[in-house]
């Protein structure tokens, strides 16, 4: 039962041999590590601030992406024939998502805290970055403090915060990322309404950035 890799019999082999018995020898040939990517790197950040990485259907629904979000429908790409309504659009972001891991596992303790990282469709495949929390004393000082740390982690200091109006927010407590005169994501306290809509009952904040976009801008490895 405990063999599944004929280097498991080696090892029985050896136990039988003794280990005592081997010659120690210099190693003649060896490969040189390669340095984690961006994208692996941002993993380890994100672990390292507590949060714990998930991965969803880029497949959903209109009422998840929008409805729910209470966010205007765009649709930017329409499944025909889908084998269900939950797989009816390419999500155009992420944090709906996130939403829906909180609703399955609403019954477990808080604080909960997970990101993703994965494509979206809008005019064009992006690369997200999407976090969220959701506990008792979550507020828009803890949304912008997580966005700060990221970016500030990726050698990023140059970037402007400025507020922003988003219907899947409390007004007021919504802020946009600007790097480059672009908006490279958003952050803030996600609207009371939404948090019922999927069946929460404490507060919710949440942040997504196109890290392809700042790729581009910073000529970073995402």
């Amino acid at each position: 039962m405990d063999i599944l890799h004929p280097v498991d019999i080696i090892e029985d082999i050896a136990k039988g041999y003794g280990y005592e018995r081997f010659v120690p020898k210099k190693i003649e040939r060896y490969k040189e590590g390669r340095g984690k990517s961006g994208e692996q790197w941002l993993r380890v950040a994100m672990i390292g601030l507590g949060f714990v990485e998930i991965n969803s259907l880029t497949l959903s629904s209109f009422r998840n992406q929008y409805d729910m979000m209470m966010n205007p429908a765009e649709k930017y790409v329409v499944v025909d024939n889908p084998v269900s309504e939950t797989t009816e659009t390419l999500r155009s972001w992420i944090i709906p998502s996130l939403l829906e891991i909180f609703r399955k596992n609403k019954h477990r303790e808080l604080p909960q805290k997970v990101f993703e990282i994965g494509f979206v469709r809008r005019e064009r495949m992006e690369k997200h970055l999407a976090y969220a929390v959701i506990d008792s004393d979550a507020d828009f000082t803890l949304s912008k403090s997580v966005a700060e740390r990221i970016m500030n982690d990726m050698g990023i200091e140059d970037y402007k915060i400025q507020e922003k109006k988003h219907g899947s927010f409390i007004d007021g407590r919504c802020a946009s990322i600007i790097l480059s005169d672009e908006e490279i994501g958003f952050f803030g306290e996600i609207h009371p309404q939404v948090i019922e809509n999927f069946e929460l009952s404490y507060p919710v904040i949440s942040g997504e950035m196109d890290i392809g976009k700042i790729g581009k801008i910073k000529g970073l490895p995402f």
